[in-house]
């Protein structure tokens, strides 16, 4: 059903290590993944992830917008303990590529509105020899009764 199409967001604080043919570099900022997906609230979720709208990341001086536009699922193990996958193409500036996550949360209501912070694992590679990995702990919030159909 329609109605069980949802959007949804997290926060990240991302700490990612790229590494091109001058060196590695070690990049840290928030960042955000918005997901339109299939859901059965505290099931499964499967569906499309962008991420980031705006934010970028920086590396003293230097700061880089590492994108991931793919494909995200969610699923839940057992009372509030979720696992999460994602396959994605990768942009970085004139660089395009591929990039995988990997991380597990727990989710839990708190009056109607699901919190999940979660723990991400992500990895990558793009054109030009960059490879990028590193890790993106996260939250989300999840507006069930907001959001509800009537």
């Amino acid at each position: 059903a329609l109605a069980d199409v949802r959007m949804r967001a997290r926060e990240h604080y991302e700490v990612i290590d790229v590494t091109r043919p001058s060196g590695t570099k070690t990049y840290r900022g928030f960042t955000n993944t918005i997901d339109l997906w299939y859901e059965e609230p505290f099931r499964y979720s499967v569906g499309l992830a962008g991420s980031p709208l705006f934010a970028r990341i920086r590396a003293g001086g230097d700061e880089i917008r590492l994108i991931h536009l793919g494909v995200e699922g969610k699923y839940f193990a057992v009372d509030g303990l979720f696992v999460r996958a994602g396959a994605y193409q990768a942009q970085l500036p004139g660089h395009s590529g591929a990039s995988g996550l990997l991380g597990a949360g727990y989710e839990f209501d708190a009056g109607g509105v699901g919190i999940a912070p979660e723990m991400a694992w992500r990895q990558g590679r793009t054109s030009g020899a960059t490879t990028f990995k590193g890790i993106a702990p996260a939250i989300g919030l999840h507006f069930y009764k907001a959001l509800a159909a009537p």
